[in-house]
């Protein structure tokens, strides 16, 4: 159990020692960049997981259905990230997808499929919970409950 909870409390100290520090990056890159960098990013993210999938495809590593869904998941992911109206829930989308993501693959060496998914999603949940009640303590930051939705679809 306690290897469960190992990630959830690195990550957990990671977002609480970090708060300030992330506002100062965020900060930097739109002034610097504009808030259309991180579409670009996303974008460039999108392409690679699609031609990762297709090359997959390819070597037979993936079968048609894999990689279609893989391609599919990409741009759906894509399109909802182009609907965030600010930058930090577009990153805290991408941030919490690959939480997820990383737990599904370490779990699933051990435990069936479906078991990894609903702990990754629970692992992600659990975290952006945890987050969030980071932010609602912090003076110069707001906790929301839709932003817990919002990690929690990303996973």
């Amino acid at each position: 159990m306690l290897i469960l909870l190992l990630p959830f409390l690195i990550v957990s100290g990671i977002i609480f020692v970090t708060v300030d520090l992330a506002i100062l990056f965020r900060e930097k890159i739109a002034s610097s960049y504009g808030n259309s960098f991180y579409l670009s990013v996303y974008f460039i993210l999108a392409i690679y997981v699609i031609w990762s999938a297709v090359s997959a495809y390819r070597s037979g590593k993936l079968t048609a259905k894999s990689a279609s869904s893989l391609i599919l998941s990409s741009v759906i992911y894509f399109l909802i990230l182009r609907s965030f109206d600010y930058p930090i829930e577009r990153i805290h989308f991408v941030e919490y997808g690959a939480l997820a993501i990383s737990a599904i693959h370490g779990l699933r060496k051990r435990y069936a499929f479906k078991t990894a998914l609903a702990a990754a999603v629970l692992l992600s949940t659990l975290t952006g919970l945890v987050d969030e009640f980071i932010q609602y303590i912090h003076p110069d930051r707001v906790g929301e409950i839709r932003d817990v939705l919002i990690n929690l679809s990303a996973a």
